[in-house]
This record gives structure tokens, C-alpha cells and sequence, in this order.
């Protein structure tokens, strides 16, 4: 799974947008209703929800806020990443869809955790993004998949 998956859920109790959503959902039990109601298990194996902005950075348990990608780049970006992956997401969906992601996880996320990560706009954080990928200053993994991805359009 070399390109990344995002599902509109705003209709399920996963999105920020539902009355019957819970900002305090267990990791755990949101990343495994994510999975059965996209219907991916069994059909790609290797596949992870991953976070815009991860939860270890003040990021909110929401369908706003996650996407599916391949858990070998999920793992690889971690925690550490934010601002490549919302440069990634941002190529796919727009700096708009990070922003909105950005805004959930100000407005609920973990204020513990971030705070400054999340102060600033999907703008400011895709350019940042986009940089660590163009001076190979993420995983290699990643960079090499992104050149090999914006080579492409």
C-alpha cells in the first residue's frame, strides 16, 4: 500500500463532527472501530490508521485526524514526524484537510502533549514537512517513496 487512504466517516460516532463522538475514546478501541468500519481487515494486512498529528503531540481520536497508510511508514514516522506526514496528507487532500486536523486536535486533543507542534498552521507545518523530505532529513524509507511519488505528477 504505497498511497494513502482517507475515508469519510463524518456519519459514524469516529468523527468530531458526530453528537455520539467521544474525545476521550481509548486508543486502542478507536483504531479498531476505524478498521472494521472502512472493512480492512483481511484485505490489506500490512495497512495502519495513522495519525495526522499523532496523539503523543496533542493529536484528537478522530476520523478527521487519521488516515490509512502501510504500517512499515506508520512506524517510521512515529511520533517524530508530524510535519512530514501533514505534508504528505496535505499532497493527497490538501493543506485544508490538515488544517482541519490541526484545529480538531487544538480545539480536543492532549494539551499535555505538543503544544507547541500544534500552534501553528498546516502551512507552516506542510513547508516544514516538505523540506525534512527533500533534505532526506525523515526516515529513508519515506523520502525515497516520496521522491519516487512526486516524480510522478
Amino acid at each position: 500500500m504505497s498511497i494513502p487512504e482517507f475515508h469519510d466517516l463524518k456519519r459514524t460516532r469516529l468523527s468530531a463532527s458526530n453528537k455520539a463522538w467521544k474525545k476521550d475514546m481509548d486508543p486502542h478501541t478507536f483504531r479498531e472501530e476505524y478498521r472494521r468500519k472502512i472493512g480492512i481487515e483481511g484485505r490489506r494486512p500490512n495497512a495502519d490508521v495513522c495519525h495526522i498529528v499523532s496523539t503523543a503531540n496533542g493529536g484528537v481520536q478522530a476520523a478527521e485526524n487519521v488516515f490509512v497508510w502501510s504500517h512499515k511508514f506508520n512506524e517510521a514516522l512515529s511520533d517524530d514526524y508530524d510535519c512530514v506526514t501533514a505534508a504528505i496528507v496535505a499532497q493527497y487532500k490538501g493543506v485544508q484537510y490538515v488544517q482541519t486536523a490541526i484545529d480538531l486536535s487544538r480545539k480536543y486533543g492532549n494539551e499535555e502533549h505538543g503544544k507547541a507542534r500544534i500552534r501553528q498552521t498546516a502551512e507552516t507545518i506542510c513547508s516544514e514537512g516538505q523540506r525534512q523530505l527533500r533534505k532526506e532529513d525523515a526516515p529513508k524509507v519515506v523520502c525515497d517513496w516520496w521522491k519516487k511519488q512526486v516524480g510522478k505528477k
